[in-house]
Protein backbone atom coordinates (compact mmCIF):
# COMPACT_ATOMS: atom_id res chain seq x y z
CA UNK A 1 0.00 0.00 0.00
CA UNK A 2 3.14 2.30 0.68
CA UNK A 3 4.46 1.90 -2.20
CA UNK A 4 1.39 1.82 -4.31
CA UNK A 5 0.54 5.43 -2.59
CA UNK A 6 3.88 6.42 -3.41
CA UNK A 7 3.08 6.03 -7.26
CA UNK A 8 -0.71 7.62 -6.64
CA UNK A 9 1.24 10.62 -6.13
CA UNK A 10 4.06 10.66 -8.34
CA UNK A 11 7.28 10.39 -6.34
CA UNK A 12 7.84 6.44 -7.54
CA UNK A 13 7.28 4.97 -11.26
CA UNK A 14 4.95 2.36 -11.94
CA UNK A 15 8.15 -0.24 -13.14
CA UNK A 16 8.58 0.45 -9.88
CA UNK A 17 5.55 -0.95 -8.22
CA UNK A 18 5.89 -3.76 -10.52
CA UNK A 19 8.97 -4.75 -9.51
CA UNK A 20 7.99 -5.11 -6.11
CA UNK A 21 4.77 -6.40 -7.51
CA UNK A 22 6.56 -9.57 -8.48
CA UNK A 23 8.11 -10.08 -5.12
CA UNK A 24 4.76 -11.17 -3.73
CA UNK A 25 2.93 -13.72 -6.76
CA UNK A 26 3.03 -16.42 -3.74
CA UNK A 27 1.96 -14.10 -1.23
CA UNK A 28 0.04 -16.27 1.07
CA UNK A 29 -2.03 -13.34 3.58
CA UNK A 30 -5.48 -12.61 1.85
CA UNK A 31 -5.47 -9.19 2.98
CA UNK A 32 -1.41 -8.60 1.50
CA UNK A 33 -2.39 -9.75 -1.31
CA UNK A 34 -5.86 -7.69 -2.08
CA UNK A 35 -3.61 -4.94 -1.66
CA UNK A 36 -0.95 -6.24 -4.90
CA UNK A 37 -3.69 -6.77 -6.78
CA UNK A 38 -5.61 -3.74 -6.85
CA UNK A 39 -2.58 -2.16 -7.86
CA UNK A 40 -2.27 -4.23 -10.54
CA UNK A 41 -5.81 -3.48 -11.48
CA UNK A 42 -5.27 -0.23 -11.74
CA UNK A 43 -2.72 -0.26 -13.96
CA UNK A 44 -4.51 -3.29 -16.30
CA UNK A 45 -8.04 -0.88 -16.34
CA UNK A 46 -6.05 2.25 -16.64
CA UNK A 47 -2.38 2.47 -18.51
CA UNK A 48 -2.43 -0.26 -20.93
CA UNK A 49 -4.49 -0.70 -23.63
CA UNK A 50 -4.55 -2.80 -26.82
CA UNK A 51 -0.83 -4.48 -27.17
CA UNK A 52 0.50 -3.37 -24.10
CA UNK A 53 -2.72 -4.93 -22.04
CA UNK A 54 -1.98 -8.17 -23.52
CA UNK A 55 1.61 -7.56 -22.57
CA UNK A 56 0.77 -7.05 -19.42
CA UNK A 57 -1.99 -9.77 -19.16
CA UNK A 58 0.16 -12.16 -19.85
CA UNK A 59 2.92 -10.48 -17.38
CA UNK A 60 0.16 -11.25 -14.51
CA UNK A 61 -0.94 -14.31 -15.18
CA UNK A 62 3.13 -15.43 -14.97
CA UNK A 63 3.17 -13.75 -11.39
CA UNK A 64 -0.51 -15.52 -10.35
CA UNK A 65 0.07 -19.11 -11.95
CA UNK A 66 2.25 -20.52 -9.17
CA UNK A 67 -0.24 -19.47 -6.68
CA UNK A 68 -3.13 -20.66 -8.90
CA UNK A 69 -1.78 -23.92 -9.23
CA UNK A 70 -1.07 -24.10 -5.27
CA UNK A 71 -4.69 -22.96 -4.45
CA UNK A 72 -6.49 -24.61 -7.17
CA UNK A 73 -10.15 -23.11 -8.27
CA UNK A 74 -11.90 -25.69 -6.00
CA UNK A 75 -11.92 -25.82 -1.75
CA UNK A 76 -11.07 -28.68 0.34
CA UNK A 77 -13.22 -29.22 3.09
CA UNK A 78 -10.32 -28.66 5.83
CA UNK A 79 -9.68 -25.12 4.24
CA UNK A 80 -9.49 -22.43 6.74
CA UNK A 81 -11.52 -19.49 5.99
CA UNK A 82 -7.65 -17.06 4.87
CA UNK A 83 -6.85 -19.73 2.57
CA UNK A 84 -10.48 -19.42 0.91
CA UNK A 85 -10.27 -16.22 1.32
CA UNK A 86 -6.71 -16.08 -0.71
CA UNK A 87 -8.30 -18.42 -3.30
CA UNK A 88 -10.81 -15.79 -3.86
CA UNK A 89 -8.42 -13.08 -4.68
CA UNK A 90 -6.59 -15.29 -6.88
CA UNK A 91 -8.99 -16.88 -8.69
CA UNK A 92 -10.69 -12.84 -9.60
CA UNK A 93 -6.99 -11.83 -10.31
CA UNK A 94 -6.38 -14.29 -12.73
CA UNK A 95 -9.79 -13.32 -14.57
CA UNK A 96 -9.56 -9.48 -14.27
CA UNK A 97 -6.01 -8.84 -14.40
CA UNK A 98 -4.58 -11.93 -16.31
CA UNK A 99 -7.84 -12.76 -18.49
CA UNK A 100 -6.67 -16.35 -18.35
CA UNK A 101 -9.26 -19.03 -20.60
CA UNK A 102 -9.06 -21.97 -18.58
CA UNK A 103 -9.99 -19.74 -14.86
CA UNK A 104 -13.06 -18.49 -17.59
CA UNK A 105 -13.81 -21.94 -18.52
CA UNK A 106 -13.67 -23.51 -14.76
CA UNK A 107 -15.97 -20.71 -14.03
CA UNK A 108 -18.48 -20.89 -15.96
CA UNK A 109 -18.73 -24.72 -15.37
CA UNK A 110 -18.91 -23.93 -11.70
CA UNK A 111 -21.95 -21.39 -12.24
CA UNK A 112 -23.79 -23.48 -14.70
CA UNK A 113 -23.83 -26.57 -11.87
CA UNK A 114 -24.60 -23.98 -9.33
CA UNK A 115 -27.26 -22.19 -11.60
CA UNK A 116 -28.70 -25.95 -12.03
CA UNK A 117 -29.13 -26.52 -8.48
CA UNK A 118 -26.95 -29.09 -8.61
CA UNK A 119 -23.35 -27.92 -6.91
CA UNK A 120 -23.39 -25.00 -4.68
CA UNK A 121 -20.68 -22.49 -4.65
CA UNK A 122 -18.88 -22.18 -1.67
CA UNK A 123 -19.52 -18.32 -0.44
CA UNK A 124 -16.32 -17.25 -0.16
CA UNK A 125 -15.57 -17.73 -3.70
CA UNK A 126 -19.03 -17.66 -4.99
CA UNK A 127 -18.70 -13.65 -6.36
CA UNK A 128 -15.09 -13.94 -7.94
CA UNK A 129 -16.64 -17.04 -9.66
CA UNK A 130 -19.45 -15.51 -10.98
CA UNK A 131 -17.48 -12.54 -11.81
CA UNK A 132 -15.18 -14.37 -13.71
CA UNK A 133 -18.28 -16.53 -15.87
CA UNK A 134 -19.51 -13.78 -16.84
CA UNK A 135 -17.04 -11.64 -18.33
CA UNK A 136 -16.64 -14.17 -21.21
CA UNK A 137 -20.67 -14.88 -20.42
CA UNK A 138 -23.58 -15.17 -23.20
CA UNK A 139 -26.96 -14.44 -23.25
CA UNK A 140 -27.85 -17.69 -21.45
CA UNK A 141 -25.91 -17.03 -18.69
CA UNK A 142 -27.59 -13.96 -18.44
CA UNK A 143 -30.92 -15.17 -18.19
CA UNK A 144 -30.16 -17.54 -15.81
CA UNK A 145 -28.39 -14.99 -13.57
CA UNK A 146 -31.39 -12.53 -13.59
CA UNK A 147 -33.71 -15.40 -13.14
CA UNK A 148 -31.70 -17.21 -10.22
CA UNK A 149 -31.62 -13.49 -8.70
CA UNK A 150 -35.60 -13.17 -8.73
CA UNK A 151 -36.15 -16.11 -7.56
CA UNK A 152 -33.63 -16.76 -4.32
CA UNK A 153 -34.92 -15.76 -0.97
CA UNK A 154 -31.54 -15.43 0.27
CA UNK A 155 -30.34 -11.77 0.25
CA UNK A 156 -26.83 -12.36 -0.26
CA UNK A 157 -26.92 -14.83 -3.12
CA UNK A 158 -29.76 -11.99 -4.77
CA UNK A 159 -27.33 -9.30 -5.09
CA UNK A 160 -24.54 -11.99 -6.12
CA UNK A 161 -26.38 -12.90 -9.02
CA UNK A 162 -27.88 -9.22 -9.66
CA UNK A 163 -24.48 -7.42 -9.75
CA UNK A 164 -23.08 -10.32 -11.57
CA UNK A 165 -24.78 -9.12 -14.50
CA UNK A 166 -22.95 -5.91 -14.21
CA UNK A 167 -19.77 -7.96 -14.90
CA UNK A 168 -20.72 -8.86 -18.74
CA UNK A 169 -18.71 -7.37 -21.27
CA UNK A 170 -20.43 -8.14 -24.54
CA UNK A 171 -22.46 -4.86 -25.72
CA UNK A 172 -25.55 -6.38 -25.87
CA UNK A 173 -25.72 -7.97 -22.83
CA UNK A 174 -24.41 -4.62 -20.92
CA UNK A 175 -27.19 -2.90 -22.95
CA UNK A 176 -29.99 -5.26 -21.17
CA UNK A 177 -28.12 -5.07 -17.83
CA UNK A 178 -28.63 -0.98 -18.08
CA UNK A 179 -32.41 -1.03 -19.22
CA UNK A 180 -32.76 -3.55 -16.28
CA UNK A 181 -32.03 -0.28 -14.17
CA UNK A 182 -34.63 1.70 -15.33
CA UNK A 183 -37.20 -0.76 -14.99
CA UNK A 184 -39.72 -2.03 -12.68
CA UNK A 185 -37.77 -4.94 -12.21
CA UNK A 186 -35.52 -3.75 -10.12
CA UNK A 187 -35.99 -2.22 -6.73
CA UNK A 188 -35.21 1.72 -6.36
CA UNK A 189 -32.99 0.53 -3.26
CA UNK A 190 -31.12 -1.37 -5.61
CA UNK A 191 -30.69 0.79 -8.56
CA UNK A 192 -27.97 3.61 -7.24
CA UNK A 193 -25.74 0.51 -6.13
CA UNK A 194 -26.86 -1.67 -8.84
CA UNK A 195 -25.78 1.41 -11.77
CA UNK A 196 -22.37 1.93 -10.24
CA UNK A 197 -20.89 -1.61 -10.79
CA UNK A 198 -21.32 -0.97 -14.15
CA UNK A 199 -18.61 2.12 -13.60
CA UNK A 200 -16.40 -0.42 -12.34
CA UNK A 201 -16.26 -2.67 -15.33
CA UNK A 202 -13.81 -1.26 -17.97
CA UNK A 203 -16.27 -2.61 -20.68
CA UNK A 204 -19.01 -0.93 -19.94
CA UNK A 205 -17.98 2.06 -17.98
CA UNK A 206 -18.46 4.68 -21.56
CA UNK A 207 -21.88 2.84 -22.40
CA UNK A 208 -23.09 3.28 -18.68
CA UNK A 209 -22.38 7.22 -18.73
CA UNK A 210 -24.06 7.53 -22.13
CA UNK A 211 -26.99 5.38 -20.34
CA UNK A 212 -27.16 7.16 -17.39
CA UNK A 213 -27.24 11.07 -19.25
CA UNK A 214 -29.72 9.74 -21.88
CA UNK A 215 -32.17 8.28 -19.24
CA UNK A 216 -31.42 10.64 -16.50
CA UNK A 217 -35.33 11.74 -16.22
CA UNK A 218 -36.32 7.80 -15.65
CA UNK A 219 -33.30 7.32 -13.92
CA UNK A 220 -33.27 10.18 -11.07
CA UNK A 221 -36.36 9.26 -8.92
CA UNK A 222 -34.95 5.63 -8.18
CA UNK A 223 -31.29 6.45 -8.03
CA UNK A 224 -31.91 9.73 -5.96
CA UNK A 225 -34.68 8.70 -3.55
CA UNK A 226 -32.42 6.63 -1.78
CA UNK A 227 -29.17 7.65 -2.90
CA UNK A 228 -29.67 11.13 -1.69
Amino acid sequence: DDEWALVRAGRHGVADYLTLAVGYGREHTSGVLDAVVRGLGFVHDYLTSGDTQTRFEAFARTLLQPLYDEVDFTAPPTDSDDRKALRATVVRAMADIGNAPEVATRARAAADRALAGTVPLDGTIASAVLHAAARHGDARLFDALLAAAERTSDPDEHYRYLYALTDFRDPALVARGLELAASPQLRSQDAAIYLAQFFGNPESRSSALAFVIDRWTALAPKVTVFGG
